[in-house]
This record gives structure tokens, sequence and C-alpha cells, in this order.
């Protein structure tokens, strides 16, 4: 399953949770380019940080979101622009 995740972007929301993180580590070390989407800002960046450093994957990074608000689910969609997609 995960072998097929080179170069693809995953936005998981509830990235900083226990269940989140441990997704976003499985998909940043497959070579995902990995959102991680959480309202928690101080954990997110810190797992962002903390994956980029143990799984030598510079295709990580935090985006705060609230899923309460549309507004704010779109604009954390479109952030994988980032990474040309």
């Amino acid at each position: 399953m995960f072998n097929d995740l080179k170069n693809k972007v995953c936005i998981i929301t509830g990235g900083a949770g226990l269940i989140g993180a441990a997704f976003s580590r499985s998909c940043a070390e497959y070579g995902a380019k990995v959102v991680i989407v959480d309202m928690e800002e101080g954990n997110s960046k810190s797992l962002a940080l903390r994956l980029i450093d143990e799984t030598k994957n510079k295709n990580i990074f935090f985006q705060k979101c609230d899923i309460t608000s549309e507004k704010s689910v779109v604009h954390s969609v479109r952030s994988h622009r980032r990474f040309g997609k």
C-alpha cells in the first residue's frame, strides 16, 4: 500500500494527534509530501521538524486548520500547491 506514495501529497487532518502523527510518519518514510493539518500549532510544527530530521524527507510542513470552517479547509487543501500539484 505505501510503496506508491513517492511524490504523492498526503494531507493528514489531526496530524499532531497519536494516530495522525503515526500516519504522518509512515507517509513521510515512504517518500510522500506530507501536510500536517491541525489546530494545535506548537505540537504540529514540532512534529513536522522532527519528522524532517528523522526521515530525511524535507517535503513535510504544518498547516493550521479548523476543520469546522469551510474557508480554513479550502485554504489547507490548496496548500498542496507548494508541491506543484
